[in-house]
């Protein structure tokens, strides 16, 4: 009898193991926003605009329905100082919205919510503009399903054939000294900023692919967005603090 009693006890533990291994996320079934600001360390103009999007770390929906995303450009690194963040592939994300007609030029800051263009710089600076309200339109649910380094992800709602997939590892908190250029000497904000991101295969409404490996900074310090496209602009979005 206790021979039996603890085959099943260990079976028990085993079967909790591998569902502990199992990780499961779902979005919500409304619009949710999708904040992209693209910025530089060597943009004078763009410090105000970092910290304003620095204000959404105590946004009620943060990572549920509010999915603040800091890509760092390239094009002002030839003017004395070379951004720390800064990718090709994020000033290329911003000149694709511009050659999509999603946005009338190629500027910092640029603030894009939705894939729509927010204009909120004038000649006098960054106009602060409050966070738009949560929209009540049913957008389609997006799931995402990790196990052991391997993603999976499904939508609800039949896609059209450009749908696009993507994972970010995020940085929600940096601080960076700038030493030479038009910020020299200031300690910036930088929020939320992209550190990477990977585009996950699928057919149809279903997408899989390997989890991206995250950057060599603790996961406890991380955040991660998993957003989906259609006709290049966002249309849903799960996300989360840590590793997923």
């Amino acid at each position: 009898m206790g021979f039996k009693i603890s085959i099943a006890l260990v079976s028990l533990m085993l079967a909790s193991t591998v569902s502990a291994e199992v990780r499961e996320y779902h979005s919500s079934k409304l619009s949710p926003l999708v904040i992209e600001l693209f910025t530089s360390q060597g943009c004078s103009s763009c410090p105000p605009a970092d910290n304003w999007l620095a204000d959404l770390d105590t946004h009620p929906q943060l990572w549920q329905r509010v999915f603040p995303l800091s890509f760092h450009v390239t094009y002002w690194n030839n003017l004395g100082w070379e951004d720390t963040w800064s990718q090709g592939e994020f000033t290329e994300r911003q000149y694709a919205y511009y050659r999509g007609d999603f946005s009338s030029q190629v500027y910092t800051p640029q603030l894009m919510i939705n894939g729509d263009e927010i204009r909120c710089w004038t000649l006098l600076g960054w106009s602060l503009t409050p966070v738009p309200e949560l929209s009540e339109t049913e957008a389609g649910v997006l799931t995402a399903q990790v196990e052991k380094g391997l993603l999976q992800a499904g939508f609800s709602r039949p896609l059209q054939k450009d749908a696009r997939l993507r994972f970010a590892w995020v940085l929600p908190a940096a601080k960076v000294v700038v030493k030479r250029g038009e910020n020299q000497g200031r300690t910036l904000n930088n929020p939320f900023v992209v550190l990477s991101v990977t585009e996950i295969p699928g057919t149809g409404q279903k997408f899989v692919g390997d989890l991206p490996a995250s950057p060599d900074i603790d996961d406890e310090a991380l955040a991660w967005v998993l957003w989906l496209e259609e006709q290049g602009q966002p249309v849903q979005a799960v996300g989360g603090r840590g590793a997923p």
